[in-house]
């Protein structure tokens, strides 16, 4: 039966209600369950990209005493008023500190000086290192040639960090630079965030293993994309496997992942088709069951979310496109809010577009496009393609999506999202 006139085909198990992304990740949000994670000690060297579970507080200060900034010689800066090359201040040369000498080696006397390498602890006495190019040594005697004003060239106690000060809050990513102040701070293990975990489904009679010599069938490389993707967001992706266009095994798969993730992501199976049995998988075990069931997105618009046991199930369509639009629309936003951080991702750089594009009516436009710089200039260049073609992926390093019906002239500005931070060191 023909569906131009209104009415549904009689092969067509369900008609989608499209609502827009925003809409549909709001009924999402309103449904689930949000409880703040556990948290794990790790290792610093194993803390890289985690996020932090408890601020950091300064136990010591950074540096812990007073130190040179400079090769120089340690003085009173008051002794220094009036010297010149003509007239210079006269010390003694007492003897020599250097980064590894302890404090109290040295206290000077009026009339005294020590030689200070960069970063030794300035003695007391002294408030104040001249450079050794500023002043002149015969054997043990130093001339100062020139007025130095207190704490000139000193590193204080506490400058770069102080005692009892929160250095890293609770929710911050930790960067290489961070793990490189635990450990100035002696802290060998961390407490972060565990990682979300994501479970993946693949639904479908057609696919198979890479393990398995079945040349007719369709490898399950879309799990290993969506899988490796969360990952980079910060998720703990777990492959639940294959399951065929059978009702019965796909609610035995989300069942089992229900059990063991936070997030369950299910790719195929849940469009209109007959053999479509994901959103009544879903419905059979448990309520609410399914929240939203069509986006107003062009590649992904048969994706899909439901919610079972206040866990949030994300139904992926079967085209990898479609998929991937979903991923970012849906996956990653709920990995960042289990992650308790909003800053998860990946950047976004302004560009201007090679050539004029537009959304359909109604609908949200999932582009995909290949950001190069031309003469300092960040431009996007529209990859255009199937929603089923991997090698559109392959050829992008971005997306943007554009409003509802949106025609975007060329050399207009767009925010464009990188599909990996890495992709910025190409560009």
């Amino acid at each position: 039966m023909s569906g131009c006139n209104g009415l549904s085909r009689v092969d067509q198990r369900r008609m989608l209600k499209l609502v827009t992304p925003e809409e549909a990740f709001r009924r999402l949000q309103q449904t689930i369950r949000i409880t703040k994670l556990d948290f794990e000690a790790v290792s610093i060297e194993n803390s890289c990209g985690r996020v932090l579970a408890e601020s950091v507080v300064s136990s010591t200060n950074i540096p812990f005493i007073n130190r040179s900034a400079v090769d120089g010689y340690a003085v009173k800066a008051r002794d220094t008023k009036n010297v010149s090359a003509k007239k210079p201040l006269k010390l003694k040369i007492e003897g020599e500190l250097f980064p590894a000498s302890a404090l109290g080696e040295f206290s000077l006397l009026p009339g005294q000086t020590v030689y200070l390498g960069c970063g030794a602890p300035v003695p007391e006495g002294s408030d104040a290192v001249i450079r050794v190019e500023e002043t002149r040594r015969h054997g043990e005697e130093l001339e100062v040639c020139r007025p130095l004003e207190k704490d000139k060239n000193v590193i204080f106690a506490g400058e770069d960090v102080k005692r009892g000060s929160i250095v890293l809050s609770e929710g911050h990513i930790l960067r290489p630079q961070d793990i490189g102040l635990l450990a100035a701070l002696r802290i060998r293990r961390v407490k972060v965030i565990r990682k979300p975990r994501v479970a993946v489904i693949s639904i479908g009679d057609e696919l198979t293993g890479l393990e398995r010599d079945e040349p007719s069938k369709t490898i399950n490389n879309y799990a290993l994309i969506i899988s490796a993707m969360a990952s980079e967001f910060g998720a703990l992706p777990k492959i639940i496997g294959i399951a065929s266009d059978v009702l019965s095994e796909i609610v035995e798969k989300i069942e089992k992942a229900l059990t063991i993730a936070e997030i369950v992501v299910t790719i195929g199976g849940c469009s209109v088709g007959v053999k479509d049995f994901v959103p009544d998988a879903v419905n059979t075990i448990g309520k609410p069951g399914v929240i939203a069931h069509g986006i107003k997105i062009s590649p992904g618009k048969v994706t899909g979310l439901g919610v079972v046991k206040g866990k949030p199930i994300v139904m992926l369509p079967g085209h990898i496109v479609s998929s991937v639009a979903g991923f970012h629309l849906f996956v990653a936003p709920l990995i960042r809010l289990h992650s308790g951080s909003n800053i998860l991702g990946t950047p976004q750089i302004r560009a201007k577009v090679s050539q004029d594009v537009k959304a359909k009516r109604g609908m949200q436009a999932f582009l995909r496009v290949h950001l190069k710089k031309i003469k300092n200039e960040f431009v996007a260049v529209p990859i255009s393609g199937g929603s089923s073609s991997l090698s559109t992926l392959i050829k992008a390093n971005g997306f943007t999506v554009l409003n509802e019906g949106a025609v975007v002239k060329k050399g207009d500005k767009l925010s464009v999202t990188l599909f990996n931070e890495k992709e910025l060191l190409q560009l």
